[in-house]
């Protein structure tokens, strides 16, 4: 009874325990539970594989032939082979464990967040098993454009930001030697013009499309600045610019170390006269607009290109689709009159 119970517990302890063959490259780490594995290998003695096993405060440096095995808490380690040319090593693993895999001694990830014209946004992660605190060489064709320290823990990421244009960057760990790179395929607008409408004066709405941002704000007419305006458009802000001109065609330039711009026109408001009615020295005139935009200026009665009303002119407001009356004083003899309208970019008669 005695010796079948042993045999019971025997059985029991291998049918638990876990076999796996496993590579481990030269800059990685074996995980397994608690327990970090990593290898060397004898320089005049390539048949010689330094194990390296740690745990906690305990630690075990092996000198190991093919085949030959070392045990470290529950779990038995026995090498397997070795590829001298990739310095990969395959070891055999047999025992009471939860968690097994291999990660690199030292790694970075590189992602690409944003690719504007006036910044790139790069994310730079530990994702090795120990600590890095190396130099960090960011170069493009060649070229070393910055060079930083870099002190990230596992797990940890920073993000820096690189000023366009590139179309590939590679970032290198001066000490570790490991390199990445990203391709950039295209930037987008970090300030686009959303939209430019008017009413007695015109309006631009601007869009930022990543961080805050100052910028100039340009109102060109005829290929010269009649206007400007020096703006702060924060992160994803939406900012409205408004230019105290009532002008229907011209160009938006807006400058924030790059330099965006759209021409724009408005159609001129279309005012027609509807009628007149004339008696004795009162004249009354009724106007419609037959266009898309508001017409807001002045009206005034002339005979023989000379001002006759009395007042010399009224202020009016026409809204597209709309109809006005306005009323003068003129001479009660006056048979052919000319009635102008005028506004800051249009004039009829």
């Amino acid at each position: 009874m005695k010796r079948f119970l042993t045999i019971f517990i025997l059985l029991l302890f291998v049918q638990n325990a876990l076999a796996l063959s496993v590579e481990l490259g030269i800059d990685e780490v074996l995980v397994v539970d608690n327990t970090t594995v990593t290898f060397d290998v004898a320089e005049n003695n390539p048949n010689l594989v330094f194990l390296i096993l740690e745990s906690g405060n305990e630690s075990v440096l092996k000198a190991l032939h093919f085949g030959e095995s070392i045990s470290f808490g529950v779990v038995n380690y026995t090498v397997g082979s070795l590829d001298i040319e990739t310095l990969t090593l395959r070891l055999h693993i047999l025992g009471n464990y939860s968690r097994i895999e291999v990660v690199k001694r030292k790694d970075i990830d590189i992602a690409l967040l944003e690719a504007f014209d006036k910044y790139l946004k790069v994310k730079i992660r530990n994702t090795g098993y120990y600590e890095i605190n190396d130099t960090l060489l960011i170069s493009s064709q060649g070229i070393i454009i910055r060079e930083q320290g870099l002190h990230l823990r596992p797990g940890e990421e920073v993000i820096v930001k690189i000023i366009p244009p590139y179309n590939q960057l590679i970032f290198t760990l001066e000490e570790a030697k490991i390199s990445k790179s990203i391709v950039i395929s295209s930037l987008e607008s970090l300030v686009t013009i959303d939209r430019i409408w008017r009413d007695d004066k015109l309006h631009v709405i601007l869009k930022n499309h990543g961080d805050a941002v100052n910028a100039t704000v340009k109102l060109l007419f005829s290929g010269m600045t009649i206007d400007k305006k020096e703006v702060v458009i924060g992160t994803s802000e939406q900012k409205e610019i408004i230019f105290e001109k009532d002008v229907t065609q011209g160009t938006i330039v807006v400058d924030y170390g790059v330099i965006t711009q759209e021409s724009f026109y408005f159609e001129v408001p279309m005012i027609s006269l509807v009628k007149t009615v004339k008696e004795g020295e009162k004249l009354q005139i009724w106007l419609r607009n037959e266009g898309d935009q508001k017409f807001e200026g002045k009206v005034t009665v002339y005979q023989n290109g000379v001002i006759v009303s009395e007042p010399y002119y009224l202020d009016v407001n026409i809204p597209p689709g709309e109809e006005v009356s306005v009323g003068f004083i003129v001479p009660e003899d006056a048979q052919i009159l000319t009635i102008g309208l005028t506004a800051q970019s249009y004039s009829a008669t």
